[in-house]
């Protein structure tokens, strides 16, 4: 079985989470219409951060729920004998996890522009303001959004699998390697060397949106608004995120190898 087989298999297994999960969109979508037609309320606009943040841990609860089919429905017995190497087996996996989770944040967005399209007439311009300023800079906190749940998925992967590779105490140990992860990376974070690695490739600065804030301004004859933001954002964070996620899949492809010959 091809990579690609084993890809099309885990999307067509994991179909129904898909369109449970459009069918809570669109309630969520109309309930938003009939606030925004009955109440003239566009605040209630704003309950598409929420939901936007929601999918940071889509690929977390994805890849659990993934992976816990195989041994839930016992298809682990099929899944690992067949002969793919772990990495094509969790990459496949991963992929149409994935797959799922970008058809959710690209219909999620359509659903917000369908609203600002048909209640544009009854939005304030400094919503329409905001929303340019996320226009001009929109690859920064999408890509961010993305690898931050892919990030999550791979380390749910990891989690997962060791807890299914060591027999007694799978699941305590990987939460405390979890927990124990997570804090070293934060340090890490926090390190000269961190920024060394990392600080290189400018994607935006506090300059680039105080200009394009003033070009708004400007254009809107309104009075000056000075944006109080500290430091620039930099193409090499959303690269270190891209070699983490790297990193896990590699090691969730070597737990799956080492439980295959203990399976065997």
């Amino acid at each position: 079985m091809s990579w690609f087989a084993l890809y099309q298999k885990d999307l067509r297994a994991n179909q129904t989470r898909l369109l449970v999960n459009i069918s809570l969109l669109i309630i969520f979508y109309l309930s938003l219409f009939f606030i925004m037609f009955r109440y003239n309320s566009e605040l209630a606009l704003m309950s598409i951060v929420p939901l936007l943040m929601l999918h940071i841990i889509y690929m977390f609860i994805g890849m659990f729920d993934s992976l816990s089919k195989e041994w839930r429905h016992h298809h682990v017995n099929l899944w690992l004998t067949i002969p793919q190497s772990g990495w094509s087996l969790i990459t496949a996996k991963f992929s149409a996890v994935a797959t799922h989770f970008l058809i959710s944040l690209a219909a999620s967005f359509l659903g917000f522009y369908l609203l600002i399209y048909v209640f544009q007439s009854d939005i304030h311009e400094i919503f329409f303001m905001i929303l340019s300023i996320f226009h001009t800079f929109w690859y920064v906190p999408i890509l961010m959004l993305i690898l931050a749940s892919l990030q999550l998925g791979a380390f749910a992967t990891v989690l997962y699998l060791i807890s299914k590779t060591v027999y007694k105490g799978g699941w305590l140990l990987a939460i405390a390697i979890g927990l124990g992860t997570h804090y070293v990376w934060n340090l890490f974070k926090s390190t000269s060397i961190y920024r060394l690695i990392t600080e290189w490739g400018v994607l935006i600065t506090p300059a680039d949106i105080q200009l394009a804030l003033d070009q708004l301004l400007l254009a809107q004859a309104e009075a000056d608004v000075s944006l109080d933001m500290e430091g620039a954002f930099y193409l090499g964070y959303l690269v270190s995120d891209m070699v983490v996620i790297f990193v896990l899949l590699l090691i969730a492809g070597w737990l799956i190898d080492r439980f295959v010959q203990l399976y065997k």
